[in-house]
């Protein structure tokens, strides 16, 4: 059976005038929580279709649903994350397991766009089928969450991917490599003397290159940025020949064997 999510959402309670940008803020910063938790189930595809409907009279009050349909079991799941995620409770929130640091850090940014006095209410179904859940979110509520918040980690380490731009001019010069693991844009300073490598690493059109440095890594989005880089190279390039020389390097290894039955012989030999 499928359904989809639904969460009954009130801003603003509480207060009798918020500024509309504060109010926008409020919303993206419950769109961000509700994607990072369908990240964390694997649910990827429902991100960024996120709708609002049902509005209220009289106050900031919509039903903020999904239109992609998802197993019934599944939605049970998010209703159980997302309440988890956002009314604290330090012997139920565990990060690492289903809580992902990203979603920590998502709802400690949500609590941030409230004033003082301010809460936002959800309503969430329940998933026996009881009266739905009633969760209020306050700053004070979420004071302690921020004891989670990991500080970013930094690492000598190294960049692969292809020159996306180019900033050679003012007093921080930097490039931009796409990584080819990931497709992400990474952001990398240079010092002015590194001029002439940097340039060096533009001269042949859709080049794999190399950018070494300290790089800075945030666990909660997974997201790099080079702090600075210090060595620059293009990757080398290999022809067919060097991989048909790598992979036929043992052609008889196995025999007469499939290379699961002779992995699977050498463990019955064990």
């Amino acid at each position: 059976m499928s359904t989809r999510i639904e969460i009954k959402v009130r801003l603003g309670a509480g207060n009798k005038c918020l500024r509309l940008l504060d109010l926008v803020k409020q919303i993206q910063s419950v769109v961000d929580v509700a994607n990072s938790v369908a990240i964390d189930l694997g649910l990827e595809f429902v991100v960024g279709e996120w709708q609002a409907e049902k509005f209220q009279n009289r106050s900031m009050g919509f039903i903020m649903s999904n239109p992609k349909d998802i197993a019934e079991e599944q939605q049970q799941e998010f209703t159980r994350v997302f309440d988890a995620a956002v009314r604290y409770t330090p012997q139920k929130y565990e990060t690492g397991r289903v809580i992902s640091q990203r979603t920590v850090n998502y709802v400690i940014s949500m609590a941030e766009t409230f004033g003082e006095g301010e809460k936002a209410v959800f309503n969430l179904p329940n998933p026996t089928g009881q009266r739905p859940k009633l969760i209020q979110v306050t700053p004070q509520k979420l004071k302690n969450i921020s004891a989670l918040k990991k500080e970013e980690k930094g690492y000598h380490g190294a960049v692969i991917g292809c020159p996306y731009e180019w900033n050679a001019g003012g007093g921080s010069p930097f490039i931009k490599i796409r990584d080819i693991a990931n497709n992400e844009l990474v952001k990398c300073p240079y010092s002015q003397g590194d001029y002439e490598r940097v340039l060096s690493l533009f001269s042949k059109r859709n080049a794999v290159v190399v950018v070494y440095g300290e790089i800075k890594f945030d666990p909660a989005t997974g997201r790099r940025e080079m702090k600075k880089a210090t060595k620059f190279e293009r990757a080398p390039v290999f022809e067919k020949s060097d991989y048909d020389r790598f992979f036929g390097l043992f052609p008889d290894l196995t025999g007469d064997l499939s290379a699961a039955e002779y992995i699977r012989s050498l463990r019955d030999d064990e």
